[in-house]
């Protein structure tokens, strides 16, 4: 990596399992629900097992989903920007 001449460059944490984490929001289900914009995923970390499971994409209607929200009876929104798309169902439970 070529820097500017006086700096430096170097890791300040390992890398990341997450691309471009637009959206996330607390589930019904106790996960926690990203959006990952890049990625073009959405997925549900589980913060009592470190667990991270992918929900929907990338091979599904998501192309670079950019946010989501649970509605009050637990149906989950997410909004994808690039494709116009804005998607709702009932997610199974972890």
């Amino acid at each position: 990596m070529r820097t500017a001449p006086g700096l430096r460059a170097e890791p300040l944490c390992p890398p990341n399992p997450l691309w471009a984490s637009n959206g996330i929001v607390a589930g019904p289900d106790g996960r926690l629900w990203i959006a990952q914009f890049l990625g073009g995923t959405v997925s549900a970390f589980d913060p009592a097992t470190g667990g991270l499971e992918t929900v929907l994409g990338p091979d599904g209607p998501l192309t670079a989903p950019d946010d989501l929200v649970f509605g009050a009876d637990g149906e989950l929104f997410v909004v994808d920007l690039p494709a116009g798309w804005c998607g709702a169902g009932h997610p199974a439970g972890p």
